[in-house]
């Protein structure tokens, strides 16, 4: 993954979320659905619906983190768009978050019917690192739509990851 990391360039991940939720992260990191519900924590604004989270129980991945290779994920202007996050704010994750050998990857929503989780090995074979981590035309339409596909793609870290790794927090 330390190569991959390299050859990419992959300076960053992201993962959004409210700005209410900042006091929490800064207290536990951030943690999985599964360890802030085991744990009693409160948080006031989830990035991810009921459905979202019935969905990563079914396919187990709310035992994980979920971050974005990209700043501005799909997810983020819809929930910006329909009002549920408030005050939306992105953490900029130090990318040796993945060097963890329980970090899985995927190419689409996670937890999307018929999407899998991959390991690193698959990474550079299922990732679409070309239109994520280079310059390309955006103007053509055929990159434009791998773009957008592309930036569907999702790290998983299981867990936690600890505030250490919050590189910034900007406005979202």
């Amino acid at each position: 993954m330390e190569r991959i990391i390299e050859k990419w360039g992959i300076s960053c991940l992201f993962h959004f979320t409210d700005r209410s939720n900042l006091k929490n992260i800064e207290k536990y990191g951030l943690l999985s659905l599964e360890k802030i519900k085991s744990n009693n924590i409160t948080i006031n604004c989830f990035g991810a619906n009921d459905w979202s989270h019935d969905a990563d129980r079914r396919k187990e991945l709310h035992r994980y983190v979920h971050l974005s290779f990209k700043r501005n994920h799909p997810m983020l202007y819809k929930k910006k768009q329909s009002g549920e996050i408030k005050d939306p704010v992105i953490l900029t994750i130090c990318p040796s978050v993945m060097l963890d050998q329980d970090t899985l990857f995927t190419a689409d929503v996670s937890n999307k019917s018929g999407v899998s989780t991959f390991k690193f090995e698959l990474f550079e074979d299922k990732i679409d690192c070309e239109v994520l981590f280079t310059r390309t035309n955006w103007k053509d339409e055929i990159i434009k739509k791998r773009l957008k596909q592309a930036e569907k793609s999702e790290i998983l870290i299981s867990n936690h990851i600890p505030w250490s790794k919050v590189i910034e927090v900007k406005n979202g």
